[in-house]
């Protein structure tokens, strides 16, 4: 009888098992492979029987997976995989015994008929000679020298939430969405052209703020404090290029020591995160400030160009500067590092290097459990302008900070600097003359 007893025990363990052996260590996205038409947010799942500790992943065939996205606390460094082209995702898991799965790939192709720059020569560059042009959410789509719009923000909108019922009620419908428009021109540039048009409301500060109806009837945000910028796609991942562009803050408006100044241009390395350019930057600190958009981030360059050593000083207007009411010429040299020690970032300003880092580490560290280090292996686009904190002036009004004469150059440009160093230079100097109308023709 004991034996029986003991058999049965035996074959119930067995029985209660069986599902835990049939729970095999397994990695699967969300999305499959195949077509599309849109960009493809993947997230991974893991299951096994004794847990899942880890699961690392790599976009490119062939590629060893490297980046990590689950941890055993549940934790995601990535809540999404963004896809937006054709890719090749690389992936497996380690469960918490040590055991790793056989790496798997799915293949995404993504066709998304979005614009991207061409470069001839290793060159591109664009003076907005294209119609004038006002961002309407879901309206005129923009194509200019493959520049496209940007977010679908508008500065100047204001609602107020009225609790508990969550109504909105208007506060300020004075907005103003993102344009091109030909009075803005640079006149140094390229003759009847045009230049961008960045939106920012006086007073106000906070983060973009989409609008669900072209109209902005219902934005999701309390303040919109900007307009949507415009995009600068590129057709490859570039670990080296030169930008070079002029912008124009209006004399109307300033900085001042409570407010922060806005992020100029985004860098980004996966279409959702990356490095941004602050020009300028307070009351942290006076001047220009370049730092990472990670959320979680702790990397933070800081300071690389100082006022009159005041915090919450005016950069522009510091040191007989005469930044307002005038085009200043800009230009930012980047290389991806190697070795988390080699990486470039060169700032010019007004034709002076002001910035030189030749040992840079573009990767930042995720606030994540455990802090995670984020490796970047290019940047894949621009965004020409985004969130700020509101500048002083009049109140409540829309002031445009404009955009003009962009160059890029993915090969070493032709120029040199006061110092020897390769840079594209100002408008005029060198390779980057800009065409003009034609003149002394006659008819024979």
């Amino acid at each position: 009888m004991q034996n029986k007893i003991l058999k049965l025990f035996f074959l119930l363990a067995i029985f209660l098992m069986l599902p835990n052996f049939a729970k095999a260590l397994n990695t699967a996205p969300s999305i499959i492979s195949g077509t599309y038409t849109s960009r493809q947010d993947v997230q991974l799942s893991c299951s096994d029987a004794v847990g899942c500790a880890e699961t690392l992943y790599c976009i490119g065939a062939g590629c060893t997976p490297n980046k990590k996205y689950y941890y055993a606390e549940g934790v995601y460094a990535d809540a999404h995989i963004y896809m937006t082209g054709d890719a090749v995702l690389r992936y497996h898991s380690r469960d918490a015994l040590g055991n790793w799965e056989a790496i798997k790939e799915t293949v995404y192709n993504v066709n998304l008929n979005e614009s991207v720059i061409s470069f001839t020569n290793g060159k591109w560059e664009t003076s907005f000679a294209c119609p004038d042009w006002v961002h309407l959410y879901g309206q005129i789509v923009l194509n200019c020298d493959g520049i496209t719009q940007g977010g679908n923000w508008v500065s100047g909108f204001e609602i107020a939430r009225n609790l508990p019922t969550t109504e909105a009620i208007l506060i300020d419908n004075n907005w103003k969405s993102e344009e091109i428009k030909a009075w803005a021109n640079n006149p140094a540039g390229v003759a009847d052209s045009g230049a961008q048009l960045h939106y920012l409301y006086t007073g106000k500060d906070g983060t973009n703020c989409d609008c669900k109806e072209y109209d902005c009837s219902y934005p999701r945000a309390t303040n919109c404090p900007n307009s949507g910028g415009l995009r600068i796609k590129f057709s490859e991942v570039l670990q080296e290029y030169w930008i070079r562009f002029y912008q124009y803050f209006p004399s109307e408006m300033t900085w001042g020591a409570a407010f922060s100044g806005g992020k100029t241009l985004y860098f980004d390395h996966d279409y959702t995160s990356g490095w941004y350019f602050m020009f300028p930057r307070y009351p942290e600190n006076t001047g220009i400030h370049f730092q990472t958009n990670e959320e979680g981030s702790t990397t933070d360059v800081g300071t690389v160009v100082s006022g009159n050593g005041l915090a919450g000083a005016d950069w522009l207007a510091s040191s007989n500067r005469q930044g307002y009411g005038r085009w200043i010429p800009v230009e930012l040299h980047q290389k991806v590092d190697t070795n988390n020690a080699n990486g470039i970032v060169q700032i010019w300003v007004d034709n002076v290097l002001v910035l030189d880092r030749q040992d840079f580490d573009f990767g930042w560290s995720e606030m994540t459990n455990p802090v995670e280090k984020i490796e970047v292996d290019g940047f894949r686009e621009i965004l020409i302008g985004s969130n700020t904190n509101g500048p002083e002036g009049s109140p409540d009004i829309n002031i445009p900070i404009r955009y003009d004469d962009f160059a890029i150059y993915k090969t070493i440009p032709p120029n040199l600097d006061a110092n020897d160093n390769s840079f594209i230079g100002p408008i005029g100097y060198g390779d980057v003359t800009p065409p003009g109308a034609p003149s002394g023709l006659s008819v024979l």
